[in-house]
């Protein structure tokens, strides 16, 4: 999968990887956002002298939870679906994939592209570090 990113992040991510304690809220919540079309993840690439960066990473994606609509989340939603809000025992989703609105009808929420969040930085390794220019 695609990660799109700003030059200042990414000797970080190759010295020690990605990392969700650091990210930024998004519409699943504080997590790691990854796409399947780079061209999802280049609208999240800003340019150098010209020059855009974004990752392809091995994810472990596991079972993912499903989501038609923006979520808060810290960790994947608990399988059993808790309404509770103090910590459940349940087994979690390992993942959430935020679904498209043409392969879920109109009731999702997002319209052009798919997103997959992981909450865990031990679920990725960012195998390589794309470079490229813009036409």
């Amino acid at each position: 999968l695609f990660h799109g990113t700003k030059p200042y992040y990414i000797e970080t991510i190759i010295e020690t990887g990605f990392d969700e304690r650091v990210s930024r809220n998004g519409l699943f919540g504080k997590g790691i956002y990854f796409a399947e079309k780079s061209s999802k993840a280049d609208e999240y690439s800003s340019p150098t002298n010209n020059i855009c960066f974004m990752f392809l990473s091995r994810v472990l994606l596991g079972t993912s939870y499903v989501s038609l609509s923006p979520q808060q989340f810290v960790k994947p939603p608990c399988s059993f679906f808790c309404k509770s809000s103090s910590a459940c025992s349940h087994v979690r989703f390992d993942s959430v994939l935020g679904e498209i609105k043409s392969n879920n009808e109109s009731r999702a929420y997002l319209k052009k592209y798919r997103e997959f969040v992981v909450y865990d930085r031990n679920m990725i390794y960012p195998e390589y570090l794309i470079y490229y220019r813009r036409k």
